[in-house]
């Protein structure tokens, strides 16, 4: 896989902490980082795919009878106001 080298910005006292802990893992610290990024995006991908599914999931059944009354009921509401104001 091709490789990009950047430049980023990180509070000293982070990248003291991640200079450490990749010296521990017997890493560099760009490895370090390159596998802190690769979760990060793993872990939001699965975070959108459940909000997403969550969705679709709300959806997907048709309203029950209680809903179904509420929702005659604010046709006919709203039917009657747009009535007056004509």
């Amino acid at each position: 896989m091709a490789t990009i080298e950047t430049a980023i910005v990180l509070q000293q006292s982070l990248l003291e902490d991640a200079e450490a802990i990749a010296h521990q893992m017997n890493i560099s610290r760009s490895q370090l980082l390159e596998m802190a990024i690769a979760e990060f995006v793993q872990r939001y991908q699965v975070r959108q795919s459940l909000n997403l599914e969550k969705v679709n999931e709300a959806y997907t059944d048709a309203p029950d009878p209680d809903d179904q009354r509420l929702l005659a009921g604010m046709r006919r509401l709203h039917r009657q106001v747009l009535e007056n104001d004509v």
